[in-house]
């Protein structure tokens, strides 16, 4: 991999074919509706599209919630735990068939997701499945991206920020042994410096 395709950042939007998508177009039906955990920026088009797959959605914008608790900072194990216990405070009749954790984890430390997932792997139902989006790329935004499912199974992304930051590149070897029993399904090299998985449980 040469320098200059390492220090591409995506700027404009794109759109890709997404594995994960298409799985969970034919998961549910109205006599069997699931329920999506959406962890991204609040999105009416995500609504409507996640309703119209016979899906009931739960919105939680993670990064701004975490950052409001000193994600930022990187603080203790023991109040980052508390954080992601407080943000995933659903009611006990809340579980996930699918989560959205888009761009995120390019924005957490292993630690934190081993942390996150241990939270979030009780919220979620046997066969739940998890998407993600990992950056390859040294440089990333220093805020994640605006990530929107649209028609066809396709996601659509792009940058909310001109500054950038360290990408932490995470190994997929290293991401799986955090991943609170997820194991991987998919994995799709996109061609603006992403590569989508899904994991389901």
């Amino acid at each position: 991999m040469t320098l200059a395709l390492e220090e591409r950042v995506v700027t404009l939007p794109e759109e890709y074919d997404s594995p994960a998508l298409r799985k969970l177009s034919s998961r549910f039906s109205a006599s069997q509706r699931g329920h999506v955990l959406d962890l991204g920026q609040p999105s009416n088009d995500n609504v409507h599209f996640f309703a119209g797959l016979h899906c009931k959605i739960s919105v939680c914008d993670l990064f701004v919630g975490l950052t409001e608790v000193g994600f930022a900072v990187r603080r203790r194990a023991g109040p980052f735990a508390e954080a992601c216990t407080d943000i995933l405070g659903f009611s006990s009749d809340d579980r996930f068939d699918q989560v959205m954790v888009w761009d995120l984890f390019n924005y957490m430390t292993l630690e934190e997701i081993e942390v996150f997932m241990q939270r979030l792997r009780g919220c979620c139902r046997e066969g739940c499945r998890l998407m993600a989006l990992l950056s390859i790329y040294q440089r990333i935004p220093d805020q994640p991206f605006r990530c929107l499912a649209i028609a066809g199974g396709r996601v659509r992304y792009e940058s909310q920020s001109d500054v950038q930051r360290e990408s932490p590149r995470h190994k997929e070897h290293d991401l799986l042994s955090r991943l609170a029993g997820f194991r991987l399904e998919t994995s799709l090299l996109l061609r603006g410096g992403m590569q989508e998985y899904g994991f389901v449980v």
